[in-house]
């Protein structure tokens, strides 16, 4: 945006004119708002050349929605009849009614304008304003408003803005809209957002007098900047954020005042943290707008460690939708976060910004000390270093601060205080700067891998296998950093072994249990859903099962069936493609049994239904190709 524009439309303001001008640029830029706030500015201040004592007023006409001339003939002359707040009751009788109050004929709207030039008001002083040309109906048709705007603008002088985005017309109204150019268009002139302008007029139009928020608000342009280039600059995008981010702003400075006698370290590491907190609700916000997350659909961002984790435990290959949201989570967190180990969920924003729920100050808070590691007001001693020895405060230490801090590090970690994930980072803090402590290199290698070890009690699982190449090459010892990482990987295949020995006893004893609740809580159960879609039947041990199935109860047998049923009755993919050999083992062993054994008893029907149930699974599993078609 430059101000060259307004000039444009004030020198075509001031002189003849038979043509309509027109402002193109693409959604979202910021053109309606540029032109109801400062091209009408432009308008307002602009004298009507043949009349010295009045100016130019617009006349503002979106077509989004517009069915008919007599749509547009209605909003002018709301607009333009001088007394129309005394009128607006007559608006369901504006076609006929108001002019029949004033002993109006239907003639055309042009007889009727003539009729307020004669006896109301001139409309040399009109700027009609069309807006969202592109977003009008099927049932205006483009050659009826070429023939509307050109009575306007070449029949009567009127003066007319139109608005548009001229790459988004349908295909049907392309040829229409060369024609609409070539008749009526004298002039047409691109509207090129600056987003820094735009920034500095929509907070001053949106929050006027709020300077401290204005003043944060400035602190973060360079990131506005970065982010909202994903959304081509959409202003939409922004002014949503600048709505929702302002309650949060408004609701932490507020506790930050209220609380920052008797909680000095909360707030000071709130005040601290304002740019995370900030990147998260911009990020979420571009996302959510874009209509690629929901409250609902978080695209597992908010289980980005652990759902990719799951499918490795079962050894799972992942359905397409899987591979789809990694691959969205990948590119999110990289794009707002630098990388994947920067980016930590938080709920209470996510909600506040996909419009699940209002923004919750103690949810926030609680979480926020969770994530922070925040216990009986002050941050706990090993992560009160680690903060230290940060990038952002690192600058504040003197060489002999950060020689003591950096040993206080050294014991924490040897002495396991941090999570494994940890632990490559602590080793690059603590060979930075070519080694400045000059530390032993293999004796630090050790003593890390027996702080891994220590800290294995409380570990559920790793993230070193995020850790990018990157990482290693810009370690001065790349070599024992890797090795770092291949150790903690093995404590990872050691955790993960008996967490597969874990889920699949829980899965085991729930189906033996019950299959019709097995069933209920892989339908309800957040802990329980991912199975619905993730194998595990080939895991269990079978001999067990066989021993269960002869003795269920025919209730049970009945509850497997339709657990056979409900589990392959919709397959998207060859996620559960491995449990075939368990379906024709169940079906060859009942055969077997039933064979084997020729009494009569109503068990055996059910576990007949049961072996052609599985049949059935097992030719629907044959059908499904061996690799996903992605």
């Amino acid at each position: 945006m430059k101000t060259n524009l307004s000039d444009v439309v004030e020198q075509y303001l001031e002189m003849p004119s038979d043509f309509a001008v027109l402002i193109t640029g693409k959604w979202g830029t910021g053109k309606t708002f540029y032109l109801k706030n400062e091209l009408y500015k432009t308008i307002r201040t602009t004298i009507v050349p043949n009349n010295k004592s009045i100016y130019y007023r617009p006349v503002y006409v979106s077509l989004f929605g517009i069915t008919s001339i007599e749509d547009i003939e209605k909003r002018i002359f709301l607009d333009v009849f001088p007394n129309k707040s005394k009128f607006k009751s007559f608006t369901k009788f504006i076609t006929k009614g108001v002019f029949d109050f004033f002993q109006i004929s239907e003639t055309s709207f042009l007889d009727k304008m003539r009729f307020w030039k004669n006896n109301l008001k001139t409309l040399d002083d009109i700027v009609v304003c069309f807006d969202d040309l592109e977003r009008k109906t099927d049932s205006l048709s483009m050659k009826e408003l070429i023939g509307y705007v050109n009575h306007l603008a070449n029949d009567n002088a009127v003066k007319v803005l139109i608005v548009s985005d001229d790459t988004k017309f349908n295909p049907t109204d392309t040829n229409d809209f060369t024609n609409f150019k070539e008749k009526i268009i004298g002039l047409q002139v691109e509207y090129r957002s600056d987003f820094a302008q735009n920034f500095k007029n929509i907070l001053a139009y949106t929050f006027p007098g709020e300077d401290e928020y204005h003043m944060h608000l400035v602190a973060f342009l360079p990131l506005f900047k970065d982010y909202l280039r994903k959304s081509d600059y959409n202003l939409r995008i922004f002014i949503y954020f600048l709505k929702y981010y302002h309650i949060v702003y408004r609701n932490l400075i507020e506790y930050s005042r209220l609380n920052k006698t008797s909680k000095p370290v909360l707030v000071d590491m709130i005040t601290e943290q304002w740019e995370s907190i900030f990147r998260f609700s911009l990020a979420v916000s571009i996302e959510f707008r874009l209509g690629r997350i929901s409250f609902s659909n978080n695209r597992t961002l908010r289980n980005h460690i652990s759902h990719s984790l799951i499918n490795r435990i079962l050894e799972q290959q992942n359905s397409k939708q899987d591979i789809e949201d990694e691959q969205f989570v990948k590119e999110f967190t990289e794009e707002y976060f630098g990388n994947r180990r920067m980016f930590v969920f938080i709920d209470s924003l996510y909600a506040h910004f996909t419009g699940g729920d209002k923004f919750n100050i103690g949810r926030f808070i609680d979480e926020f000390k969770e994530l922070h590691h925040i216990s009986d007001r002050q941050v706990l001693p090993e992560y009160y270093v680690l903060s230290k020895l940060g990038s952002t405060q690192l600058q504040l230490l003197s060489d002999e601060e950060y020689a003591h801090t950096t040993k206080r590090l050294l014991q924490y970690a040897y002495e396991g205080k941090y999570p494994i994930e940890l632990y490559p980072e602590l080793f690059t803090t603590l060979t930075r700067a070519d080694n400045i402590c000059d530390f032993d290199i293999d004796e630090l290698l050790l003593g890390l891998k027996r702080g891994v070890e220590k800290s294995k009690a409380t570990f559920t699982f790793s993230r070193a296998y995020l850790y990018s190449d990157a990482l290693i090459s810009k370690s001065p010892y790349p070599s024992h950093l890797k090795e770092l990482i291949k150790f903690i990987e093995g404590i990872d295949n050691q955790v993960r072994s008996d967490k597969v020995n874990s889920v699949i006893q829980e899965l085991q004893n729930s189906l033996f249990n019950s299959p019709r609740m097995l069933q209920f809580e892989m339908d309800s159960r957040q802990e329980f859903n991912n199975y619905r879609v993730m194998p595990f039947l080939h895991k269990i041990a079978f001999e067990q099962f066989k021993r269960q199935l002869l003795n269920w109860s025919n209730q049970t047998l009945d509850e497997f069936e339709n657990f056979i049923i409900h589990r392959y009755s919709s397959l998207l993919d060859n996620s559960l493609k491995v449990e075939k050999n368990f379906l024709i083992d169940t079906s060859n062993f009942i055969t077997q049994y039933l064979e084997s054994n020729t009494k009569k008893a109503l068990s055996k029907a059910f576990l007949k239904d049961i072996s052609i149930r599985c049949r059935a699974a097992i030719d629907k599993l044959s059908s499904i190709p061996n690799t996903l078609n992605i």
